[in-house]
């Protein structure tokens, strides 16, 4: 049990997202017991060092599912949806899930081991930033062509390399297509 009124299903929380974006969350809640209340579920994104970048607070399912209402072993499917910040940076990140009780201050249900929050899963935000343009010094021969730009990209355990030649001599190719 690791929440008071129920606990998640399951901690499957693996993505990838860019600044800017919105993370759709489902949280599989499986009541153990009816709680007495009314409790207000929260899901953060937090960074390596604990800041908060995305959150979402309410209580579940849009308040259409208060906790005082849930059936023992009957789960409760609840959505929340972050609103990354577009100033949100390149990283690894995780989940940060719990419920609190709020009266005039925050009263946390504790998580089975102590904490008021389970975290788990893996988020890896990427950058929007599009590659950089070839260095000054990128090769470039004497004769009609040189390298314009080139791209990575990750595919599998593999990572391509794409490579953008052009064309700068006066003539241009050979009648064959050959360049010299």
């Amino acid at each position: 049990n690791i929440f008071g009124g129920g606990e998640p299903t399951n901690s499957r929380a693996d993505a990838t997202i860019y600044p800017g974006d919105y993370l759709d969350t489902t949280l599989n809640w499986l009541p153990v017991h009816r709680p007495s209340v009314n409790y207000v579920a929260f899901v953060h994104l937090l960074d390596t060092s604990g800041r908060t970048w995305a959150q979402h607070d309410n209580e579940p399912n849009a308040t259409l599912q208060a906790t005082s209402s849930w059936v023992p072993g009957q789960p409760v499917f609840d959505h929340y949806l972050l609103k990354l910040d577009d100033s949100t940076p390149p990283g690894l990140y995780r989940l940060e899930v719990g419920m609190y009780l709020l009266t005039n201050e925050f009263s946390f249900v504790k998580v089975a081991g102590g904490g008021n929050s389970a975290l788990f899963g893996a988020i890896k935000v990427k950058s929007r930033t599009p590659p950089p343009p070839p260095p000054a010094n990128a090769p470039s021969w004497q004769e009609p062509i040189t390298l314009s730009s080139w791209q990575q990209a990750k595919q599998g355990r593999d990572l391509a390399l794409t490579f953008n030649w052009a064309a700068t001599g006066k003539h241009g190719p050979a009648p064959d297509g050959t360049y010299y």
